[in-house]
């Protein structure tokens, strides 16, 4: 985009969707990833963390802007293709370390493995025991 006159819609949906994937994603993964008594905090950490990106990539991004002249092409856009450089480069970092680490990741479970490992599989005895 930042070298040709096509149109960003396409691009911009395609950002849309796989941020809608990262998040339908992510936050499912902390439980089976964190300890259970740190599972409150690191659903914090990523949420601070996603509104420090937030809060700075429209600073980031207007400066960028203003630097190249009122510009946004082209290097807004590389901007932007840089960043989805390194998310591709995070996301295979992860994999990585996730099967170095047994898969739990990308592995499939059982609906009663996945409740125990969240913490859900005694949830009728603890509740409604006589």
């Amino acid at each position: 985009m930042a070298v040709s006159h096509s149109s960003p819609v396409l691009p911009l949906v395609g950002q849309g969707i796989a941020y809608s994937c990262y998040a339908a994603v992510i936050w499912p993964s902390v439980p089976l990833t964190v300890d259970k008594k740190f599972t409150g905090t690191a659903f914090g950490v990523i949420t601070s963390v996603q509104n420090i990106g937030l809060a700075l990539f429209p600073l980031m991004i207007a400066s960028i802007y203003k630097a190249s002249g009122n510009s946004y092409i082209p290097n807004v856009e590389f901007f932007f293709m840089s960043c989805a450089g390194l998310g591709v480069l995070i996301g295979l970092l992860l994999n990585r370390l996730d099967r170095r680490n047994g898969g739990k990741l990308n592995g499939i479970t059982s609906d009663d493995e996945s409740r125990a490992d969240a913490g859900f599989a005694n949830v009728e005895d603890e509740y409604f025991s006589p």
